[in-house]
């Protein structure tokens, strides 16, 4: 007879509590035994299902650090479980006895937001660029690595830019953009400088690889000969950048060299011709100095060199005209109240001498 009131000779205990037999042979003997039984559990709690923000773990802890076993469905087999994806976990804890508690969890993830900032990009030296994020209605903390809260900023200089905010469910979220900065081709048109009348300069552009001249032209280097302030835009091919150089091309004047008008002179009278200012005169009578006198017919030139190392000319023509033939006659007596013809020739004046 057992105390619970069954009376076979096996029983199922399944409650905390003493259990006693009592026993009786035919013949009547009794024996009398006793046994105090506690039920073994194993209680899991993973805790309630559970969103994680991205890029973030959560510590799940099956709990029972003396039981002999944990294994999880992701075949961890420690009593805490880090994870970062999203799933359904579960967990059979095992105790000493062999008694298995159970449980599982739900994890979601947020997911991230993108900020929309842009690729990795390149702008040119000198130029700079806007950096926009868009900043969902729920989320707040905006803040820029430079430092800066706004929604947009405006950077010029290489380095990583990031933006960071904080959503509704207080994850951060992120974007990245890597900026750097490409040289400017290399332009030089030389220094401005003067040429000679009706001669040519040829500029070339030293560097780039594409030319626009403020000419029209798209050659690497152009023929000039006109006073003018001469400019190039030169693009680099990989990069795009463009840098530009002027040119200022001015015409050497040699207005003063005047050697007059055309002239006559008389047989035996000299003329005085200068040729103005200059390093070196050449003359076509072969004289080399600023100024000569000339006392023959003939035309005149005069090469004249500036310091500029220009040449400028100037002609004169110098024409003779003869003295004119007079013949009064020999001395002659003529009589009181008389008088005589003298005739001095043609010519276009005369002045009587008495």
């Amino acid at each position: 007879a057992w105390s619970n009131g069954e009376s076979t000779q096996t029983i199922q205990a399944q409650t905390t509590g003493e259990y006693s037999v009592l026993v009786v042979t035919p013949g009547g003997c009794t024996a009398r035994d006793t046994l105090d039984l506690d039920l073994s559990t194993v209680t899991v709690n993973l805790g309630n299902d559970v969103s994680i923000c991205a890029d973030s773990t959560v510590v799940l802890d099956a709990e029972n650090p003396d039981a002999s076993s944990w294994v999880w469905n992701d075949a961890t087999a420690t009593q805490t479980n880090s994870v970062n994806t999203a799933n359904t976990y579960s967990v059979i804890v095992t105790d000493t006895l062999g008694c298995i508690g159970y449980d599982t969890i739900t994890v979601s993830q947020i997911a991230l937001i993108n900020l929309e900032i842009g690729n990795d990009t390149s702008i040119c030296a000198g130029d700079s660029l806007a950096l926009t994020s868009i900043q969902p209605v729920s989320s707040t903390g905006l803040l820029w690595n430079t430092g800066s809260s706004d929604a947009s900023i405006t950077v010029n200089s290489i380095g990583i830019y990031t933006v960071l905010i904080t959503d509704s469910n207080g994850c951060p979220h992120h974007d990245t953009l890597t900026l750097s900065i490409a040289a400017l081709p290399d332009v030089s048109l030389g220094n401005d400088t003067t040429i000679c009348p009706d001669s040519s300069l040829i500029i070339t552009s030293i560097g780039g690889t594409n030319w626009d001249w403020s000419t029209g032209e798209t050659t690497q280097a152009i023929s000039v000969n006109s006073s003018e302030v001469y400019d190039v835009e030169v693009t680099d091919a990989v990069t795009g950048c463009i840098n530009y150089d002027t040119l200022k091309v001015s015409i050497a004047s040699g207005a003063n060299i005047n050697l007059g008008t055309d002239t006559t002179i008389c047989t035996g009278d000299t003329l005085f011709l200068d040729a103005g200012n200059g390093i070196a005169w050449n003359w076509s009578s072969l004289q080399t100095s600023q100024t000569i006198e000339v006392s023959t017919a003939n035309t005149y030139r005069v090469d004249v060199t500036y310091a500029s190392g220009c040449v400028f000319s100037d002609t004169i023509d110098v024409l003779l005209d003869a003295l004119p033939t007079i013949e009064l006659g020999k001395d002659t007596a003529i009589c009181a109240e008389t008088s005589i013809t003298l005739d001095a020739g043609a010519a276009t004046s005369w002045n009587c001498l008495l």
